[in-house]
């Protein structure tokens, strides 16, 4: 399961990124005039709908897990693992999300696109969070944290930046100290 979780985290903030894409270019690039055209018959709604019903089910999934990983325990140092990687592989979309976010605050028409990418984005970072808490949580549980480590790396988990700076921290300590 903890795969699953890591892989819709992935995909959630990369269809974050590739919707306001899809909709700003999707009448200049070849590939997306078909998508456009063929799959969502020229309906902005119907990738919206499909991103927001997404988005539900990986949030409802990450706190799935976190109850059933804290219950069972699971392999910590995977998961410490886990979530650097998936921090790492995010930070190309969460570019381009910035990126379309300042270009679409500049114009009045489409400002909603930059409320509703905020929005999306605080989603995925919540799910990344709740992940990256399993794991500090678990660590914590087996003496590779302190309580105070604990609470500094869950708060860092849900600021922009600063989660990938405290996946990377918590990796490099965990595994270090399961060298010793």
């Amino acid at each position: 399961m903890k795969k699953i979780i890591c892989i819709c985290n992935i995909l959630l903030i990369y269809m974050v990124m590739l919707y306001p894409v899809l909709v700003l270019f999707g009448n200049k690039v070849r590939i997306f005039i078909y998508i456009w055209e063929h799959i969502f018959n020229n309906n902005a709604l119907i990738p919206l709908m499909i991103l927001i019903i997404f988005a539900a089910v990986t949030l409802i999934l990450n706190i799935l897990f976190h109850a059933l990983a804290i219950k069972n325990g699971e392999d910590d140092l995977f998961l410490a693992k886990s979530n650097y990687i998936v921090k790492l592989i995010e930070i190309p979309a969460y570019i381009v999300i910035f990126a379309v976010g300042v270009i679409c605050a500049l114009s009045i028409f489409t400002a909603g696109f930059t409320i509703g990418l905020a929005v999306m984005d605080l989603v995925s970072l919540c799910c990344t969070g709740i992940y990256a808490c399993t794991c500090y949580r678990l660590l914590n549980n087996k003496g590779m944290l302190t309580r105070m480590e604990y609470v500094q790396y869950s708060v860092l988990s849900f600021i922009y930046c600063a989660d990938v700076i405290a996946a990377f921290l918590v990796y490099r300590k965990s595994r270090s100290r399961l060298i010793k």
